[in-house]
């Protein structure tokens, strides 16, 4: 079997993070706390509901990827993702310069390929979303394979 061939065309589901979720939630409370501690309560108010309903709208797409534009799929293709969505579209896109790849997180720019004006997207993979083999195909796919082909265009 070719490496193309063991890269190429397995589809990988993403499951939710709890590792995730207690960093954005970790994150919220401490923004809260700096918020709430030097800003008057009343001024204070509107800023923690932002940041509550941003934390709901980012676990739900992210962490638990319960919402409809959450990537619950993965599938590398030989010049591009294809990633299903939440409510089950699948979407061709390609992968843009600018991600993470380390052991413990991958951060991986997306644009979407078949519409008319190309939806951007983020996704945020930590180990507790993919078996281990999946996750060391993925990190050579972005590090390495899809590195290769940026090169050669």
């Amino acid at each position: 079997m070719s490496p193309e061939q063991r890269l190429v065309g397995e589809t990988m589901k993403l499951g939710p993070s709890c590792r995730l979720a207690a960093v954005l939630i970790g994150v919220c409370a401490i923004g809260v706390g700096l918020v709430i501690a030097f800003l008057p309560w009343l001024v204070a108010l509107p800023f923690v509901a932002i940041m509550v309903w941003r934390l709901a709208a980012n676990l739900a797409l992210h962490a638990f990827r319960r919402s409809p534009a959450a990537l619950v799929a993965l599938r590398c293709e030989r010049e591009g993702v294809s990633y299903q969505l939440c409510s089950g579209a699948w979407i061709y896109g390609d992968v843009l310069r600018g991600g993470l790849v380390t052991p413990w997180l991958l951060l991986a720019r997306l644009r979407d390929a078949d519409q008319d004006q190309p939806r951007r997207r983020v996704l945020i993979v930590l180990p507790d979303m993919l078996p281990q083999h999946a996750l060391r195909r993925l990190r050579v796919y972005l590090k390495w394979w899809h590195g290769l082909l940026d090169q050669a265009q």
